[in-house]
């Protein structure tokens, strides 16, 4: 890390391995945005307290077996994003930007989603398409350059990656609205 950033956090960051701590950031100072819901602890106990109250139902539903689905997903899919930055490291893909830290997330989007919601994505969101069906080495043909896009759209309902930072916003809204003027809202 640079000097700067060691500035702006604050402290010594010598022996943390930035690359693999994404779970838990106690050494940095909170933002004072909202808190981590979190439903297990790192022995795996249940975590019951008033920031996950709401979820209760959704989480005690969940069977062993959905826990482990996720988790393989969640490490299936950090996987496959480190194959991508080696690839692009070697000079195999032109780009690869990395979801290191947004497994659980993304995951997470990907598995809530109804199947016939449409997903929108920036250009990070292998997890989601993962989740919505999309080939890996379909993703890595389009970073690769060796595809246009690689997947139907319609057939996954998982626009094409678009690299511009927030435009999928613009898409996202304007397929909104054409589907409510199409009358198709809620199917």
């Amino acid at each position: 890390m640079t000097d700067s950033v060691h500035q702006a956090f604050g402290g010594d960051y010598s022996g943390v391995d930035h690359h693999e701590s994404v779970v838990g950031t106690p050494h940095l100072p909170h933002d004072g945005g909202p808190e981590t819901i979190r439903f297990i602890d790192k022995d795996g106990n249940r975590i019951r307290n008033e920031v996950n109250l709401p979820y209760d139902p959704t989480v005690d539903a969940m069977t062993d077996e959905d826990a482990q689905d996720l988790y393989r997903d969640m490490v299936l899919i950090r996987r496959l994003d480190k194959e991508g930055t080696a690839l692009q490291r070697q000079g195999q893909l032109g780009l690869w930007p990395g979801l290191l830290g947004q497994e659980a997330a993304q995951i997470g989007i990907g598995r809530a989603m109804a199947p016939q919601d449409y997903a929108f994505p920036g250009y990070r969101e292998h997890g989601v398409a993962y989740c919505r069906g999309v080939d890996p080495l379909a993703v890595f043909g389009m970073y690769r350059g060796t595809t246009l896009g690689g997947w139907d759209p319609n057939a996954h309902n998982f626009h094409l990656y678009t690299i511009v930072i927030g435009n999928q916003a613009l898409h996202a809204v304007g397929y909104a609205m054409g589907v409510q003027r199409d009358g198709d809202v809620g199917t």
